[in-house]
């Protein structure tokens, strides 16, 4: 099988994945859930609560540009980015049941007119204009070739990329990897020096990385 059938057999599985369990992902972000699983995502997913921090606190001073959320899911950046005065927040998924939330909670947020959700595979998708910074969190952990999706941020982001890789080697990469693979849903890992050159080979230059529990916390501009 070449690259580019394993690509895309990659990204069905991806897709499969996580339009079934939109639900459940997002409860990650809304609390809707039982007492106990709001405790254990605390605990065991404290690094996904951090990251949305950070990422909130990097674009600070972005307000009134355009911002393209990569993987947005059920778009909680964006609607948290366009609330504290993005110009556009744009989100891309390939999951329909993701956008379905994302345009559901935009409108309750009074975000809507702000917020503008894209279906579709991130490589196929031509936005009209470039967009100031791009966002892709938790969106590496499903990709098998980086550098051609960083290669298309490079092109649709003008000032800066903030994006999360996750960390190889541990042992909750090892039961990561094997639980999601168990629902037929692939997942990658990496080295510091490994996100160095597939940066660079991307035409990006890294000015921040941070690792947060399993997470690298990455952020860089055009080189």
């Amino acid at each position: 099988m070449n690259n580019q059938n394993t690509n895309q057999q990659t990204a069905d599985q991806v897709q499969t994945y996580f339009h079934k369990e939109a639900g459940d992902f997002d409860s990650i972000y809304s609390g809707k859930t039982s007492p106990l699983m709001r405790l254990l995502n605390r605990w065991l997913r404290h690094d996904i609560y951090l990251r949305y921090e950070m990422t909130i606190a990097e674009c600070a001073n972005d307000k009134g540009k355009r911002i393209l959320d990569i993987g947005c899911g059920s778009g909680r950046y964006c609607h948290e980015l366009a609330a504290r005065g993005a110009g556009k927040c744009i989100g891309i998924d390939f999951a329909q049941n993701m956008l379905d939330l994302a345009n559901d909670f935009a409108k309750r947020r009074g975000v809507s007119d702000r917020c503008e959700f894209l279906l579709g595979q991130y490589l196929d998708v031509k936005l009209d204009q470039p967009c100031d910074v791009a966002v892709a969190m938790g969106y590496f952990d499903y990709i098998p070739n980086c550098v051609d999706h960083l290669k298309k941020m490079r092109a649709d982001a003008r000032e800066k990329l903030i994006t999360i890789f996750p960390v190889a080697g541990t042992f909750r990469a090892f039961v990561r990897k094997i639980r999601l693979g168990a629902r037929g849903c692939p997942v990658f890992f990496f080295t510091p020096e490994q996100i160095d050159d597939l940066l660079k080979q991307s035409g990006w230059r890294k000015t921040r990385i941070e690792r947060v529990g399993q997470l690298w916390f990455v952020v860089a501009v055009p080189a």
